[in-house]
């Protein structure tokens, strides 16, 4: 398995495949998903570099199953798609964990940058399949979806194979 393949001195670099990024917002209950991003050509777990863990998501390709709720959430009062088409990521800081891996990372939403951390998991020992999950607070990005900040909580999860590169 590529889990197991990360501790080879031989092998170093990874590649993204079968990618899928959601959200949640528990107090609205509502659940969405990200169809279009741009992931780094190659990862590895033995050397950190944080630009090879830069991601960029385009904010028009929402998914929250209500077309009328994606085309309000593109608007200048949530996410602003007209001046800020894209949000990014770009790793700061990789630790090994226990049981997988703790990805920390500059996260800009709306010309906001704020620092986010990914727990990456795998879903098995002999699996190449992943997942990255996190939580931020939308309001930290000038996203007031309720009017309580504490109600602006949103949950990432990303799933994802690794392929040998």
């Amino acid at each position: 398995s590529v889990f197991t393949a990360f501790y080879q001195e031989d092998l170093n670099t990874f590649r993204f495949s079968m990618v899928s990024m959601q959200f949640a917002l528990p107090s609205n209950k509502v659940i969405g998903s990200f169809k279009e991003f741009e992931l780094p050509q190659a990862v590895s777990f033995k050397t950190f570099k944080g630009q090879d863990w830069k991601a960029t998501i385009e904010v028009s390709s929402i998914k929250t199953g209500n077309g009328i709720r994606d085309w309000h959430l593109m608007s200048g009062k949530y996410f602003n798609r007209k001046e800020h088409p894209k949000m990014t990521f770009i790793g700061t800081n990789w630790e090994e964990m226990r049981k997988g891996y703790k990805l920390t990372g500059d996260l800009t939403i709306k010309g906001v940058t704020q620092s986010v951390t990914l727990r990456i998991l795998p879903v098995s020992r002999f699996s190449n399949t992943f997942l990255a999950i996190g939580s931020l607070n939308s309001a930290d990005f000038g996203i007031w979806i309720k009017k309580k900040k504490e109600e602006n909580v949103v949950k990432i999860k990303m799933s994802f194979d690794l392929v040998e590169n």
